[in-house]
């Protein structure tokens, strides 16, 4: 395993580790901010392709500022190259699943127990024990990390 590789993971660790702290604050026992005061964007596409049917304001934010911060290294390499936005976007689809994760494991109102369907109204599809999102974004993470890396 290289430096690279470790420093990779190490720093999704630490990153989806205290997004997932500071949403706890945020949202508390109420999973995807259904009790914060945010606009909720419905139409066809969040019909079709999410599983609650709407996007948070809270999370269309989220994600954005995500995005923008994982892409700060990239205004200090003399040029883009494809393979440092596949590294990018590598790193945030690992990121959000990590960080999702561990939303459950750290909220006291949840834990590790109460990962399952049955306790999370938001995740409605699930493949293996794990929401089926978890699979798809792992799948996409690791393909734009082999991607970049080779």
């Amino acid at each position: 395993m290289s430096v690279s590789f470790l420093l990779f993971i190490i720093f999704i660790f630490l990153t989806a580790t205290i997004h997932a702290l500071l949403e706890i604050q945020i949202e508390g026992p109420h999973g995807w901010a259904a009790k914060l005061p945010t606009f909720r964007f419905t139409n066809w596409w969040t019909k079709k392709f999410t599983e609650v049917g709407y996007i948070t304001g809270f999370h269309t934010f989220t994600l954005i500022f995500v995005l923008v911060f994982a892409h700060f290294p990239l205004f200090f390499v003399e040029q883009w190259s494809l393979a440092n936005e596949a590294l990018v976007l590598s790193f945030t689809f690992f990121h959000f699943v990590l960080e999702d994760f561990l939303w459950f494991v750290y909220n006291p109102h949840f834990g590790i127990r109460r990962f399952s369907r049955a306790y999370i109204w938001w995740h409605k599809r699930w493949f293996l024990g794990l929401p089926l999102g978890y699979w798809m974004g792992a799948i996409c993470g690791v393909a734009l990390y082999l991607f970049a890396t080779q």
